[in-house]
């Protein structure tokens, strides 16, 4: 069986090192990457994909905020999972980011969230009512077409 691969990204080459070392010792395999473009690069040119990514908030350069944006504007079904010390708190700016954990959170629930987020990746979310409003406009239309063409050219 394939082990999910992560890539992990974080400015403290202590944390990534933890990383590595913890998660890859529960079935993950590990990728690191030292800022958001670093990351980027690594997504891009990674053949046989990346299943979830973690990332840290605060990070030269382009926070992870940013970089989760970039990331799902190319891959939207990507899972990431923020950890870190300090995170904004509204929720435009976490829009891209599926789950977060504060540093030091145990490596147990760390993993549990992981296993979560990669269940729930490959099921697209659901379609919002508001985009199937104009479907039912186009069916009333095809059924009083089909009502009243009969009648028309009689």
């Amino acid at each position: 069986m394939k082990r999910p691969t992560l890539l992990c990204v974080d400015d403290d080459p202590g944390i990534r090192q933890l990383y590595e070392l913890l998660l890859g010792s529960n079935g993950f395999e590990v990728l690191l990457a030292s800022d958001g473009r670093q990351a980027l690069k690594s997504l891009r040119s990674r053949s046989n994909g990346v299943d979830a990514v973690i990332t840290d908030y605060e990070m030269p350069g382009m926070n992870g905020i940013e970089f989760a944006h970039e990331v799902k504007r190319k891959n939207p079904f990507l899972p990431i999972l923020m950890m870190s010390g300090s995170a904004p708190s509204d929720e435009d700016s976490l829009a891209s980011i599926d789950a977060s954990l504060p540093k030091g959170t145990s490596v147990h629930k760390i993993v549990e969230k992981l296993h979560e987020l990669l269940l729930h990746s490959h099921q697209p979310p659901p379609i919002p009512l508001s985009r199937l409003v104009p479907l039912g406009s186009v069916l009333a239309g095809v059924a009083l077409l089909g009502f009243l063409a009969p009648r028309v050219w009689k």
